[in-house]
């Protein structure tokens, strides 16, 4: 995204809407998040690349988090 990383977008989406779940994905932030932990609001983090039954069953986890609310 240019001109705005990942997590700055997690921050921004979860400032409006602390319901809705986010899902980050990466091949390069784990120092980040070693370092800060994912940013309040995230549902998860997904290491690329992503095999498509885990990134699947994080979506559906994100989806019920938000449906129990």
């Amino acid at each position: 995204m240019p001109g705005l990383g990942g997590i700055e977008a997690a921050r921004r989406i979860t400032a409006k809407d602390r319901n809705h779940p986010v899902i980050l994905m990466s091949g390069y932030a784990e120092s980040y998040l070693e370092k800060h932990g994912l940013p309040k609001g995230v549902h998860t983090f997904l290491k690329k690349p992503v095999e498509e039954r885990i990134l699947l069953r994080e979506v559906e986890k994100g989806i019920a988090s938000r449906s129990e609310l």
